[in-house]
């Protein structure tokens, strides 16, 4: 009977040693994307006046103007998959003054995010920090990006600003 143990632990660690594994894939769940400056002011920009939060749709017709892109620096972001702050979460390292593109299940998914003191961020609902924007300022946490417009699950970049 011991004979027959040891065959079967030996039997199931070489099928072991011997099985594919399969790597978890890590991706980047933000990475910079080229982009040729921040969307200009078109005609009619919203503004929660509680929060400073500016808002607009745009026509992609705007006028479009270069930031300064010497001075940088590194924060970070904090994106929910839904409202109120819940469901799958995620801290994105974010330089400023660098459009990033949202990726690895991010775009087009967020619902609430926290963005933080002092740096401001714009997040676009095209590739490219292009198309509307939701303009938020550093200290803001917004637990429903819906509120302010179209913009539940629409996000596909965003530029922090300091």
């Amino acid at each position: 009977m011991k004979s027959f143990s040891v065959f079967v632990a030996s039997s199931l660690f070489t099928i072991a040693l011997t099985s594919p594994v399969e790597v978890a894939r890590q991706e980047l769940s933000n990475a910079p994307v080229p982009f040729i400056g921040v969307q200009g002011i078109p005609g009619k920009i919203s503004v929660d006046t509680a929060t400073g939060i500016l808002f607009t749709e745009t026509t992609g017709n705007e006028t479009v103007t270069t930031r300064d892109v010497e001075k940088r620096a590194l924060t970070h972001i904090d994106v929910y998959l839904d409202i109120n702050f819940g469901g799958r979460h995620e801290a994105l390292q974010t330089t400023t003054q660098v459009c990033y593109g949202l990726y690895n299940g991010w775009n087009d998914a967020i619902s609430s995010l926290k963005v933080y003191q002092p740096f401001g961020c714009y997040f676009y609902v095209d590739g490219g920090c292009s198309g509307s924007w939701l303009s938020v300022p550093g200290g803001n946490n917004v637990a429903a990006v819906g509120a302010y417009g179209d913009f539940n699950d629409r996000f596909s970049s965003y530029l922090c600003y300091d």
